[in-house]
């Protein structure tokens, strides 16, 4: 299944975090995603808000993404836009976020600690969609509490996050059972590859079409081209996450 994707979760910037080392590697990286199929590249390189003040991050982003453009070529690689994947942080409710979205979008990429309990995580998201920014909770299949309790993403869900699954996951023994309860009951609707090295060349997204339902591609894709134009998400309904015996229903 050939099909023109968007990725909206990718560590392509160079020599910025634990992504791409090197310019080379990066622009092997983006050849890789291209040829799979995937289009549209969202740079979502980590911010952490405890660590580093806004504005020298967003320079930084700024000289990474002009030293990746003075090599991009638009016929052998995807298209590209800005962004950041932002650590959870109490503090980001009095932050003005806008300059981390996604494109300059109504959509902002925010990670959760694989560990740690969110703490006041209801109060800050509510503060984001009131300034109208809908956060999308990053690769959800990692996050312990979530895994543990399920409803704890569904309220998320409800008040008006999206959520990002990456799609390795999806076929990974370890977490493929949570991930995929989460697509099928719509506790997650963007598929994404979190990809940080071009030795990942099967994290591209556009490799994962043969190996998993169609329908998620197709309806992922819904979503990241909706982030990706700024629009509003497409409809979708959610069910509560069930543990069972073997896994999730």
């Amino acid at each position: 299944m050939k099909q023109s994707l968007t990725d909206l979760h990718t560590h392509n910037l160079p020599e910025f975090d634990d992504g791409a080392k090197s310019l080379d590697i990066a622009l092997q990286m983006l050849r890789m995603q291209k040829k799979s199929g995937v289009d549209r590249v969202a740079l979502t390189p980590h911010y952490y808000p405890l660590r580093e003040e806004l504005q020298p991050f967003l320079e930084r982003r700024q000289r990474a993404y002009d030293m990746l453009l003075s090599r991009w070529d638009g016929e052998t690689m995807p298209d590209l836009r800005l962004g950041a994947e932002v650590r959870y942080s109490p503090l980001l409710a009095d932050m003005n976020l806008r300059a981390l979205t996604i494109g300059e979008s109504d959509y902002l990429l925010l990670e959760l600690s694989d560990t740690e309990t969110p703490t006041h995580i209801e109060e800050v998201l509510k503060r984001m969609l009131q300034q109208g920014i809908t956060p999308i909770l990053a690769h959800v299949e990692r996050c312990y509490y979530f895994r543990q309790m399920p409803d704890r993403l569904f309220d998320l869900i409800a008040m008006g996050a999206l959520a990002q699954v990456t799609a390795k996951a999806l076929v990974d023994r370890k977490d493929q059972k949570f991930a995929a309860a989460c697509i099928k009951n719509g506790n997650a609707q963007i598929i994404a590859s979190d990809i940080h090295d071009s030795s990942e060349g099967k994290a591209c997204i556009g490799n994962f079409s043969a190996k998993l339902n169609e329908g998620w591609i197709l309806r992922g894709e819904e979503f990241a081209k909706a982030v990706w134009e700024n629009n509003l998400p497409p409809a979708f309904t959610i069910k509560p996450i069930t543990k069972t015996l073997f896994g999730y229903g």
